[in-house]
């Protein structure tokens, strides 16, 4: 199955907020930035991690779990496991990348030893884990119907807050942040952000059904109409609990934008971050065909891990390390240095996209002279 272009471009929209909010955040405090860039546009980008975690478990759905029990599976799930395993050594070369110059060494040791969670890698680290137990739970899951699994979701969810709430680690406390968060560490639970990415892989599975053009259409406006009910659902519920005040509304928007509530997530944001990470979905997926307008977000969502590699090494070694800009600049100068690694990104994804391309057409051309040579030296032998 080719790319599907209405993912790149959600996971795009999701790494263009991570960009925005990841720059201003690593130049500027929150003191530091006026009140309407904090709201609404840093409350806005409270939509990335949970749109990342949904397009995750949708690209799943659509690319993965059809391979399942087929001769293809095991090297679908080698790759699978390999990309954790990039993902993983990502997130500790960025850990480095963000400590090396504020933290001293055995901080830094400590940090890449999970003794502690640097906030702006976290998504990575979730990744690193989940891609692997998602990878051994999908034989099992796609024997489960699927009218059943959005019930899962929600034990899922339910299951990591109640562990969240009840459980003590006492000093192994990073084991209890992994599987289902820490109060005061940045780091997203496999449990409850799984989750996310489990309701992902359901309506992933639901698109992936679609075979012909008629039956593809009825797909997308069912799973558009879907998207649509859960984005009222998630703001009918924080409505409710801002007892429909716009003075608490406001004041629960401006704690979201200050992350009060992310780690554990608690009703107000996700209410708030899901609703509009389906909402970005929902109109994503039903563009499906961006063209040149939406082509800046594609890019970047085809190169995903690179982008966010790279945005990292732009704010902490360029602009932090390099240009001392820390404190140094301006909300509208922070925006300009936004661009920037935006503008980098652009330049540098569809070169990396050629030269995997380019690579893949070597790999092909040398299996099949291989091949040829081996054809070769069976005919010789008889």
């Amino acid at each position: 199955m080719k790319r599907f272009d209405g993912l790149d471009i959600a996971r795009g929209v999701a790494i263009v907020l991570m960009f925005l909010s990841h720059t201003v955040k690593g130049l500027l405090s929150y003191e530091q930035m006026p009140d309407f860039a904090i709201l609404p546009i840093h409350t806005l980008t409270k939509f990335s991690s949970t749109l990342f975690f949904l397009v995750f478990g949708v690209s799943l759905g659509m690319f993965f779990v059809r391979h399942v029990g087929t001769t293809r599976w095991p090297a679908k799930r080698n790759h699978l496991l390999l990309r954790a395993l990039v993902v993983l050594l990502s997130y500790k070369a960025l850990c480095f990348v963000q400590m090396f110059q504020t933290y001293s060494g055995p901080e830094v040791l400590a940090t890449l030893g999970y003794l502690n969670f640097p906030d702006f890698a976290e998504v990575l680290n979730f990744y690193s884990f989940a891609i692997v137990w998602i990878t051994f739970l999908l034989p099992l899951w796609v024997r489960i119907p699927l009218a059943v699994k959005p019930i899962l979701v929600i034990g899922l969810w339910q299951a990591g807050q109640y562990l969240e709430a009840t459980l003590e680690f006492g000093d192994f406390w990073p084991i209890k942040a992994i599987l289902c968060e820490q109060r005061g560490a940045y780091c997203f639970g496999q449990l409850q952000r799984g989750a996310i990415a489990l309701l992902g892989l359901t309506l992933g599975e639901y698109l992936q059904r679609a075979t012909f053009y008629e039956q593809w259409v009825l797909h997308r406006r069912r799973l558009f109409a879907v998207l649509l009910s859960l984005t009222v659902l998630c703001l009918c519920t924080f409505l409710y609990l801002g007892d429909f005040d716009p003075d608490r509304l406001q004041a629960m928007l401006w704690d979201i934008s200050h992350n009060v509530g992310k780690h554990p997530p608690d009703l107000v944001f996700m209410s708030f971050s899901l609703g509009g990470a389906t909402l970005i979905l929902a109109a994503c997926l039903y563009l499906n065909e961006g063209g040149l307008l939406f082509a800046p977000l594609s890019i970047l969502g085809k190169e995903s891990l690179l982008c966010f590699n790279l945005h990292l090494g732009i704010i902490f070694i360029g602009y932090r390390y390099l240009l001392d800009l820390r404190g140094a600049v301006t909300y509208g100068q922070s925006l300009f240095l936004f661009a920037g690694v935006w503008g980098a990104a652009l330049l540098l994804a569809p070169l990396n996209v050629r030269r995997k391309a380019t690579a893949a057409k070597y790999a092909k051309a040398y299996r099949k002279l291989k091949k040829q040579r081996e054809n070769q030296r069976h005919a010789r032998s008889h």
